[in-house]
């Protein structure tokens, strides 16, 4: 593993059980998955079908205005050209997978033609159980830009989430059982066909961030990691925020009777000096971040410079939390440096 120079930079779905006749599927060689569904069939396959859809599951487009004013905005942002380039070049899978007996829905993205074994990133996603799931939408703006650039991304959508199951038991736990989830990624990666098993990195956003670092934390087979926009010390973060109060309540198992110690678990600065330091570490926050204060990355880039963790600190000024003004910069921010790390 390269190890980097620590430094610092400023810069002014709805799942159907039933596949689509003629999918294409991701070959997982012989692990055994439940079920497996391409991203593109249905109404995401046909542009126009797709983008029909978005404007009339929006509720505030209610004149024929406002649906035409959304339709320009979405041409915009995701184009006709863009979405056949990634259906044409790209396999995009839905599927579900075993974990601690129950199971759980993943995401994989691949380029079609792989004339090498290409590098794995796990992607982590943010958000909370069905709140911030990896949809197509998402995928096209999140996850294709870097399987476009030659990466096999996989993801899990942490237990319960898009689920018909009633068991709370087995549900997102923001940060605790839900690791395990992401963990068995690394059992999946070296039977996807195509894949570089011993090339596997890790980009999270928001809580994505929180779930890179805490998996980090019980592997040593992840070789660089990107943490975006996300949070390291959920006390400070609390207090900042007060409403997410009420997601982990929801969510955490006993944050009742051990607030305190559950929050700290969940909490890579309290803990930075345990990470592998043979893994170096991007750190992205945007400056005009309200949802997640950019103190935290600098903090945790305190905590690496002073447990001399290789690391790199990416502060953009005036972006918020979704990077929406540089989403293409930042996107390629990561990917130079994977690619760096991994060369």
């Amino acid at each position: 593993m390269k190890r980097t120079v620590p430094k610092i930079v400023c810069v002014i779905l709805v799942l159907s059980a039933v596949a689509a006749s003629g999918s294409e599927l991701v070959d997982f060689g012989e692990y055994k998955v439940i079920y497996q569904k391409d991203c593109f069939s249905g109404s995401h396959g046909n542009y126009d079908e797709w983008i029909d859809n978005l404007v009339k599951l929006n509720k505030r487009n209610k004149t024929q205005e406002d649906k035409q004013a959304a339709r320009e905005r979405l041409h915009e942002a995701m184009p006709a050209e863009l979405h056949e380039h990634y259906k044409t070049h790209l396999t995009c899978n839905w599927f579900s997978y075993l974990v601690d007996g129950g199971e759980v829905w993943g995401y994989i993205i691949k380029p079609k033609q792989v004339e090498r074994e290409l590098p794995v990133i796990i992607y982590n996603r943010g958000g909370n159980l069905d709140f911030g799931g990896m949809v197509f939408g998402r995928m096209f703006n999140e996850l294709f830009p870097y399987a476009d650039e030659g990466f096999i991304v996989i993801g899990s959508q942490y237990r319960g989430t898009f689920s018909k199951s009633d068991d709370s038991d087995f549900s997102d736990q923001f940060g605790g059982d839900d690791v395990n989830d992401v963990l068995e990624l690394l059992n999946i990666i070296p039977h996807i066909e195509g894949a570089d098993s011993s090339k596997i990195t890790m980009v999270g956003h928001s809580r994505g961030a929180i779930q890179t670092l805490l998996v980090l934390r019980r592997t040593d087979e992840v070789k660089a990691v990107a943490a975006l926009a996300g949070v390291y010390d959920l006390e400070e973060g609390l207090r900042r925020r007060p409403g997410m109060e009420r997601v982990f309540e929801a969510r955490i198992p006993n944050y009742s009777n051990a607030k305190h110690e559950e929050l700290a678990k969940r909490s890579a600065l309290l803990w930075a000096d345990e990470l592998d330091k043979s893994v170096p570490v991007l750190l992205v926050h945007g400056q005009a971040d309200k949802r997640a204060s950019a103190t935290h990355s600098l903090n945790l880039a305190q905590a690496f410079q002073e447990n001399s963790h290789p690391y790199k600190l990416v502060i953009y000024p005036m972006e918020d939390h979704g990077f929406r003004g540089r989403r293409k910069e930042v996107t390629q921010l990561v990917l130079d440096w994977l690619n760096e790390q991994l060369n």
